[in-house]
């Protein structure tokens, strides 16, 4: 899948925009406002859904085109909160995410969206754990710190609860047609198995007790679930497995994505990325993590890698970094024109398509190299 972006970095630059303006409006009850240009607004993620490519971003702003992004068309959404996240596990199929805890659900390839769920039902789930928390811990006679943190988790959702749906959600992700997860703020991560009509939450409270925002949510091809974090954790839930495994890169800042590739030989590599040009190489499932210089204190906000091997990152400031080694090393490569949030390959082309501030672009890589996957 795609890397997010930045979930909360760009995310939280689109807060400051127009949407502002209409703060007094309930941005989950307005639809969003059609416009020839929609795919020039900000954008912050992108999926393909089969053939068709996707993008979502601020103001309730969907776009999809079938000519690899020459072209775009804005779907019809019933919200104007801004989009953090995509994907499609099938080309029918797809789900969205976003600001005040949105999600949304398309059966028709990204034509038309329904709402799902949001951050009244989030708060609601989120209540309900953290007065059971506590509870179990009361009657288990728990040690005085124990349970006054977790009296401060509910007093937490409760004024969550009070000041109504307010926390973002910053990524999705379906291992199937019916599971999925959607991850965000403060510890939010739900989980659904019959898609989407029911959410719950995923069970890693335990394992982040002090409510680390997951900024990007991803599958491993061992059928795991990896999830990013601030204060330079992730999160993995093995196959079958019911509790979260908690990773420690050493890195105390946010981490915004993390993606699985295989070497030669099959050997499974993970590579995590963020805030001041930060990453983290780990080659046996998170255990143990290299720091990987860079050569760039800025923020790295997507991945894509090409048929050969060749991986990409991007940087804030719209340079791409390129690694021809598995990401070992990496060196500087082009730059775009504007800071970019997620990007992928246009198909059968040697180009990439970017998602950020300046909308969706096609970048020509000006290379022989063949993409593969987002």
């Amino acid at each position: 899948m795609l890397a997010p972006l930045c979930g909360p970095l760009l995310a939280l630059l689109a807060l400051l925009g127009p949407a502002q303006a209409l703060a007094a409006v309930d941005l989950l009850a307005l639809p969003a406002i059609l416009s020839a240009n929609a795919d020039k607004r900000m954008l912050l993620n992108l999926a393909w859904a089969g053939k068709r490519l996707l993008a979502v971003g601020e103001r309730g702003t969907i776009v999809y085109s079938d000519n690899s992004g020459k072209d775009w068309t804005q779907a019809e959404v019933p919200a104007s909160v801004t989009l953090t996240a995509v994907h499609f596990p099938s080309p029918l199929s797809g789900w969205a995410v976003g600001h005040d805890g949105l999600i949304l659900t398309s059966q028709n390839g990204g034509k038309t969206w329904t709402r799902q769920f949001d951050g009244n039902q989030a708060n609601a789930l989120m209540l309900e754990a953290a007065q059971g928390h506590l509870r179990r811990a009361q009657a288990a006679r728990q040690d005085p710190a124990s349970l006054q943190r977790l009296k401060d988790a509910l007093e937490d959702a409760m004024a969550g609860a009070k000041f109504g749906p307010s926390r973002p959600l910053f990524d999705v992700w379906f291992a199937s047609a019916t599971v999925g997860y959607a991850v965000g703020s403060f510890g939010q991560v739900f989980r659904t198995g019959d898609a989407g009509a029911h959410w719950a939450l995923a069970g890693i409270e335990a394992g982040n007790p002090d409510g680390l925002h997951i900024n990007a949510v991803s599958g491993q091809a061992d059928g795991a679930v990896l999830l990013a974090a601030e204060a330079g954790k992730l999160f993995r839930l093995g196959a079958g497995a019911t509790a979260w495994q908690r990773l420690d890169t050493g890195y105390a800042g946010q981490l915004f994505g993390a993606r699985e590739f295989q070497e030669g030989g099959g050997a499974s590599v993970i590579l995590a990325y963020g805030f001041g040009g930060t990453v983290f190489r780990s080659s046996d499932q998170g255990r143990h993590w290299r720091a990987i210089p860079t050569g760039t204190k800025k923020s790295l906000t997507a991945s894509v890698m090409l048929d050969d091997g060749t991986l990409y990152l991007s940087a804030a400031d719209g340079r791409l970094l390129k690694s021809s080694d598995g990401g070992r090393s990496f060196v500087a490569g082009p730059a775009t024109s504007s800071p970019v949030s997620a990007m992928t390959w246009a198909e059968s082309q040697h180009t990439l398509i970017l998602a950020g501030a300046a909308g969706a672009v096609r970048f020509p890589l000006h290379t022989a190299e063949q993409p593969r996957s987002p």
